[in-house]
């Protein structure tokens, strides 16, 4: 038999059948039907009321249990792997309330563990998740963000001639060179306002719209960011 959850159990039941078994004319046999779990089946309802009877402390004496009994039983693989994770979201979470980027990523979003999106990027393109990505951790790299990496040689934003660096506000609520596209953006979130836009990234209905207007200003071509001709 393959090893799997309850192995032990089934090696142990073959130990103490064995005398039995091993008999000579009266040998006996035994037949282990392995019976799903919630399957209504009389035996096996028995069984669940033993084992909650026993988790209370209405156990066998000690002196009349198998031998397998009267010790620790191995802990199951599915145990193991279930405190594991447990164990991986207590660390995320305790390092996660340290974290400098949590004030910041709470603006945001504030669905920790960020179950949410997960749902959003499973409905977006590869591409369209980098950018999404790139908006929430604030590393969308426009001039703004280059110019302080030593990346590009001015802040400003290129495409409009108002002395502005061009961040993310400035480049998805204030730029003239791209009132187009945001009129468009306004129809798809349906009247939400744009003073706060990192806001809107946590909302399933209207992130694909913000990442859609940045696909149409052309500011990201083939995975990278272009820099337009002043208007």
């Amino acid at each position: 038999m393959r090893p799997g959850p309850g192995q032990h159990l089934y090696s142990a039941f073959h130990d103490l059948i064995a005398p039995f078994r091993d008999s000579g004319t009266n040998t006996t046999k035994f037949t282990i039907h392995w019976i799903s779990a919630h399957s209504e089946v009389v035996g096996n309802e028995k069984v669940d009321e033993e084992a909650k009877s026993a988790a209370q402390g209405a156990s066998t004496a000690r002196p009349f249990l198998p031998d397998c009994l009267k010790r620790p039983l191995p802990i199951g693989k599915s145990s193991l792997l279930q405190l594991a994770k447990e164990q991986r979201t207590e660390n995320w979470k305790a390092s996660w309330l340290t974290s400098p980027r949590r004030k910041k990523m709470k603006k945001i979003d504030k669905d920790f563990p960020f179950k949410k999106f997960g749902k959003i990027t499973s409905e977006l393109t590869r591409r369209q998740t980098s950018i999404l990505v790139q908006l929430r951790t604030g590393h969308l790299p426009l001039n703004d963000y280059l110019h302080k990496r030593k990346l590009a040689p001015s802040p400003l934003c290129q495409a409009c001639n108002e002395q502005r660096r061009e961040t993310i506000n400035h480049l998805i609520k204030e730029c003239p060179a791209y009132q187009h596209q945001r009129r468009k953006l306004k129809r798809a979130i349906h009247g939400r306002g744009l003073s706060e836009p990192l806001l809107l990234l946590s909302d399933p209905k209207r992130v694909k719209p913000i990442i859609q207007f940045i696909e149409e200003t052309k500011r990201w071509t083939n995975g990278r960011m272009t820099n337009p001709t002043p208007s």
